[in-house]
């Protein structure tokens, strides 16, 4: 009961700090972003943008449930992380790293988002320099608020694992997974769904590039680097979960919930579409499907390929 109530204030706790860092920063930012060449990518993908009125109220409601599911994909793995000597750097590379450059959603910032997106160069780096920021201090916070509470041993894991560290033929697997499993889906939900289709019609594909630019080519050629960066980055949480259980399911749900559903744009745009009062389901059905299938299939995968070599 300790534990509940402990993983209750914990995650409410974090989720208010990352709102504050975020209202905070776009405040701030408004008028940096104002002054580019060109902030529609900014605007459109609401990346530390507050729209007016009531849109901004949903913007901000979706920050806030954004920070509830950041704080529960991060608590599973806070025993393992918080034992660490470099807790703060392994949690800014989880929040920055993953859930923001490593992001499978094409946000500003992120490596999809130049490949699939209109951004400019300026809104990315402007983006990357305050999500910086912003990981900075939230994982400061976090490391803050976990000590100063005391984090409770799960009752299964009574040592939490000590080699967090990448190794490279973890890298070499997590790189291979990830650049089958990423082609595979695209190609299978790319038809399915009829993206072409999608692309040009719906709304919020407005900032997309055409399906036909030169660079929409380089998308299975940059998972490599991207692979790469992820599987240093989720070292330490592959490496919680190798011996867990449920091994698999804690992936899936690292990688799930920090590239994809915890990211910078999810729930706000989920906020805004229902706040404007349509698309709200075509925005849930282009994309989530396809990466829930590549992430479920890549979790499983890498899990059984780990305790393998544990064994």
């Amino acid at each position: 009961m300790k534990t509940v109530s402990w993983s209750i204030r914990w995650v409410s706790l974090s989720a208010l700090l990352h709102t504050l860092i975020y209202a905070t920063l776009a405040l701030l930012a408004a008028p940096l972003l104002r002054a580019l060449p060109s902030s529609e990518a900014v605007r459109f993908f609401e990346m530390y943008w507050l729209p007016a009125g009531l849109l901004g109220l949903g913007h901000m409601a979706g920050q806030l449930i954004r920070g509830v599911v950041l704080a529960l994909v991060l608590l599973p793995f806070l025993p393992s992380l918080l034992s660490n000597p470099r807790s703060k750097q392994l949690l800014f590379w989880a929040l920055w790293g993953i859930s923001m450059i490593g992001s499978v959603e094409p946000l500003p910032g992120s490596i999809e988002g130049y490949i699939y997106t209109l951004t400019t160069i300026p809104e990315h780096a402007v983006i990357l320099v305050l999500t910086l920021v912003h990981s900075l201090l939230l994982a400061a916070g976090l490391v803050w608020i976990s000590r100063k509470a005391g984090v409770p041993q799960p009752i299964d894991e009574p040592d939490p694992p000590k080699n967090l560290q990448p190794d490279i033929r973890g890298i070499l697997m997590f790189m291979l997974l990830h650049i089958v499993t990423y082609t595979g889906a695209g190609l299978v939900f790319f038809n399915l769904q009829d993206y072409t289709a999608a692309f040009a019609e719906l709304r919020f594909f407005a900032m997309y590039r055409s399906l036909d630019d030169m660079i929409i080519g380089l998308a299975i050629p940059t998972q490599l680097p991207r692979g790469l960066l992820l599987a240093v980055w989720m070292a330490p949480l592959v490496g919680h979960a190798r011996t867990a259980r449920y091994g698999w399911a804690l992936i899936f749900l690292a990688i799930l919930g920090l590239t994809g559903i915890a990211t910078g744009g999810y729930f706000p745009l989920i906020a805004t579409h229902l706040a404007e009062g349509g698309g709200f389901f075509e925005f849930l059905w282009f994309g989530l499907p396809e990466i829930f299938v590549q992430m479920l299939v890549f979790s499983v995968l890498l899990w059984l390929w780990e305790r393998r070599r544990t064994i």
